[in-house]
C-alpha cells in the first residue's frame, strides 16, 4: 500500500498549505520528514498557499521553521 510519505516533495507541501486546524499533527507529521519548506509548486511555496487556503495554526507551524527562506 503506497504511503503519503512516498509522494513527491511538492505535493507534500501543496497539502500541508491546505490543511485546516484540524490536521496540525498531520502537518507537524510530514513537516519532519525531511519535507522541503522552501520548494515551489506551481510557483508559489507553501506558506503563500497556506496563506491563501488553510488555518492560522498551520501559518504558525510553517513559520516557525528554521529553514523557511523568506526571501524567496
Amino acid at each position: 500500500m503506497p504511503n503519503i510519505r512516498d509522494l513527491p516533495n511538492e505535493l507534500l507541501l501543496w497539502i500541508i498549505s491546505h490543511l485546516d486546524d484540524n490536521n496540525v499533527d498531520l502537518t507537524a507529521a510530514l513537516l519532519q520528514h525531511n519535507t522541503n519548506i522552501n520548494a515551489f509548486y506551481r510557483g508559489k511555496i507553501p506558506l503563500i498557499r497556506a496563506f491563501q487556503y488553510s488555518s492560522t495554526a498551520i501559518h504558525k507551524l510553517l513559520l516557525n521553521r528554521r529553514e523557511l527562506d523568506i526571501n524567496i
